[in-house]
């Protein structure tokens, strides 16, 4: 009883310590001189220095420390408890607490991602969810879950890495077997689409990137962008992801590499995808007639007059979707959709 008492008493000193170890690092200035905190190896040695034979300014700094690590704990526990019981936190995380609690333990079970010993799986992916959410850049967020700057980017990019990880599971392409249940079940689209699996689309993606390579990125968009190739089905979920694209590339040749690389896209033999004029017509991807009506507000004023024109109405009705997709995409996650520069690195992007 006596040493389960003690290696309890030891574990928690330990804890402790660790505690202001990382809070003494964190201080933005303790003796570095000009106004200039020392690196991080210096405040580690200096701390473990001073702990072993500590004066009494030392330790007043340590209770200091002591309640405010404590109290931003506190701070933190009363957030996520918030998180994971209101409904409110759709406002916050864009997504209700079943579902983040669903992520929290796929990104557990399937991707390897593990608590530390201060920082908990759900403060982790609440914290990367936060930054897609609303945009924001460490420092606001940082003040927000009482964490530094370096732990808040730490932590962003470990759940990055483990949401990739995820792609397999959920970005999975068709196999051709199975009419799309939005055509089957609608006269206006079965039988004459029953063989079209998805729809393809491209929308830009603002970039931060170096200034000699600004000119590759910058395309009709006048400001450097990614064009993104996704393939989403009708219920709109997307399927097949290509990003990385310079902003001037045309949609046309975007597609053929998609068609021809490792991870191509997949066309079921003999079914196809929808596509807008912007891409050339081939085997596998259906577009509209060019020179003709196309979009839903032409046909608002009068009804289609010949096969092509009520071809071209079917079609933009059906297609219609993937611009729900990236609407409700960039308005859930604004970091996709914002004009304004990413704080992140072109690959991170």
């Amino acid at each position: 009883m006596g040493r389960t008492g003690f290696g309890s008493q030891r574990a928690g000193q330990d804890l402790a310590v660790s505690l202001l170890r990382r809070r003494w690092r964190q201080r933005p200035n303790h003796g570095g001189g000009c106004g200039q905190a020392p690196p991080l190896h210096h405040r580690r040695r200096q701390f473990d220095s001073l702990y072993k034979k500590p004066s009494l300014s030392f330790c007043l700094v340590i209770v200091q420390l002591f309640a405010e690590t404590f109290s931003n704990k506190k701070v933190r526990d009363e957030l996520m408890n918030q998180l994971q019981t209101n409904e409110r936190c759709r406002y916050i995380i864009r997504m209700g607490p079943e579902a983040f609690k669903n992520l929290c333990e796929n990104l557990k079970r399937d991707c390897g991602l593990r608590p530390k010993k201060l920082e908990t799986i759900e403060e982790q992916v609440a914290k990367f969810i936060y930054i897609l959410s609303h945009n924001v850049k460490n420092r606001p967020i940082s003040f927000f879950f009482r964490r530094s700057s370096e732990t808040i980017s730490r932590h962003f990019h470990r759940v990055l890495q483990s949401i990739i990880s995820l792609e397999e599971q959920f970005l999975q392409q068709p196999t051709g077997l199975k009419v799309s249940p939005e055509v089957r079940r609608s006269s206006r689209f079965y039988p004459y689409f029953k063989d079209c699996v998805w729809a393809i689309d491209g929308t830009h993606v603002l970039v931060k990137v170096y200034r000699e390579d600004a000119p590759r990125f910058r395309g009709r968009k006048g400001y450097p962008t990614l064009n993104v190739l996704a393939a989403y089905s009708f219920d709109l979920k997307f399927k097949y992801v290509l990003p990385g694209w310079e902003g001037t590339a045309s949609d046309s040749r975007i597609i053929k590499n998609a068609l021809i690389r490792e991870d191509k896209l997949i066309i079921p033999n003999g079914k196809y995808y929808l596509v807008d004029d912007r891409y050339m017509l081939r085997s596998g991807l259906i577009a509209p007639y060019r020179g003709v009506c196309y979009n839903l507000k032409e046909y608002s004023s009068h009804p289609p007059e010949n096969s092509r024109e009520l071809f071209n109405l079917r079609h933009t009705s059906l297609y219609n979707a993937i611009e729900r997709a990236f609407s409700v995409l960039k308005k859930r996650f604004p970091i996709i959709g914002s004009t304004t520069e990413p704080n992140y690195s072109t690959n991170t992007q």
